[in-house]
């Protein structure tokens, strides 16, 4: 019996043999959905992806510096010892200054300096705009009639002196005075909208420094010191805080963790033990007092597929083939491919059971390949050419695949 169909090859090697040939993990992941147990893991894994998100932000920001953080316990509590020491330092600023103000005052009379600042800087950009539009003014009217009366004297000083090619000149620098006139105008007419914005904005910097009027002007020096104080005082605060939230998060994700891997352990135990009971009665039904094949599931890391005590390529090749039909009777996979390389090795009255137990298959399909009928069973060849259970059957000569043997010379 044999069959080429790919599609069901394909739809089955997601067992032993794709689990060694691929990633692990998703073998045996692939093998709980067939059993429909992956979905018990659904909310854990939901849960241990965010917390293991959220803990890569917080390595992340010490990895590529993208946030202030402490870098460990030790750096955390010398954060600490300055941020007292900086606090000290603000305070004796405070005390020191000679108006008495607070630290509020120092705050507002730097915002205040800075509104002064801003102001100045708009007022003077207005006035450049102003002095702008003041400097481009054209009179065309003007200018024209008073350049038509000038050259119009030239007739009487020159008389039959050709004017309408000094006309025409004159009427080609009319069209350009015009064209520069509207380019003008327009641009004149941008920088009023500008300078209405800039009167809107010095408006509002103008009520903004009147609300701060009663506050005391201070020197920029004091200013100045206050800010950089308070700015390391925001830095270390900020690293500490980062570093904290990354604790959180480590242990966040070391109790989801916890949670996680005892599903999976707890779910790939339940896979095996099902599976390895299965696989016990075949072998118990094979009629030997041999150890039947395990199945071992180490989570959803790695696995190990053996026979007690028996390493020989045919007890191996035997193995899988319980191990088929155990997935093949507990989960909705329709069928399975076994070609003939899979019963080499394989004992006789061993051979006689797996056809066997093919052969009780009820609602699914097993393809096989198999060329050493010699080797079984009277009953078992019976069953091989049974036209129920046979689909080609391949010899030399006219019995060949397509009644043609490719590999002879002509």
């Amino acid at each position: 019996m044999k069959s080429n169909n790919h599609a069901f090859t394909r739809f089955y090697r997601f067992t032993i043999k794709e689990i060694s040939c691929s990633s692990t993990r998703n073998g045996i992941v692939t093998l709980m959905r067939l059993y429909n147990l992956y979905s018990n893991l659904g909310n854990f894994e939901g849960e241990y992806d965010t917390a293991r998100d959220k803990k890569r932000e917080y390595d992340n920001l010490k990895r590529f510096g993208v946030a202030e953080i402490a870098k460990d316990q030790t750096e955390y509590e010398k954060n600490l010892k300055e941020i007292d020491e900086l606090r000290n330092k603000l305070q004796e600023l405070i005390d020191d200054n000679e108006l008495g103000v607070s630290s509020q005052e120092i705050i507002l009379s730097g915002r205040k300096n800075e509104l002064k600042s801003d102001k100045a800087r708009l007022v003077r950009l207005r006035d450049t705009l102003l002095a702008e539009i003041n400097d481009i003014e054209f009179d065309s009217e003007n200018g024209i009639k008073s350049f038509v009366r000038d050259y119009e004297k030239l007739a009487y000083f020159f008389p039959g002196i050709e004017l309408k090619p000094i006309e025409d000149l004159e009427k080609f620098h009319k069209g350009v005075k015009n064209i520069i006139e509207k380019q003008t105008k327009e641009a004149n007419d941008e920088k009023q909208r500008l300078i209405a914005m800039l009167n809107v904005q010095i408006e509002e910097l103008a009520k903004q420094l009147k609300e701060l009027k009663a506050v005391p002007n201070i020197k920029k020096e004091v200013v100045d010191r206050y800010r950089e104080l308070e700015n390391r005082i925001q830095k270390l605060e900020e690293a500490n805080k980062n570093f904290d939230l990354r604790k959180q998060a480590e242990t966040e994700f070391k109790e989801v963790s916890k949670k996680y891997e005892s599903s999976i352990y707890s779910t790939a135990t339940s896979l095996q033990n099902r599976i390895n009971a299965s696989m016990q009665e075949y072998q118990t039904r094979i009629g030997e007092n041999k150890k039947a094949p395990v199945l071992s599931l180490n989570g959803l890391s790695s696995y190990s597929f053996y026979t007690p005590k028996d390493t020989g390529t045919g007890t191996r090749n035997k193995g899988v083939c319980l191990f088929d039909l155990t997935v093949l009777n507990q989960t909705l996979l329709p069928a399975f491919v076994h070609d003939t390389v899979m019963f080499q090795s394989v004992e006789p009255h061993r051979l006689d059971k797996l056809i066997e137990f093919y052969k009780e298959q009820k609602g699914k399909q097993i393809f096989i390949s198999f060329d050493d009928v010699a080797r079984v069973s009277d009953e078992t060849k019976h069953v091989l050419f049974d036209d129920h259970y046979k689909v080609i059957y391949l010899q030399e000569n006219a019995k060949a695949l397509f009644e043609r043997e490719w590999n002879t010379e002509e």
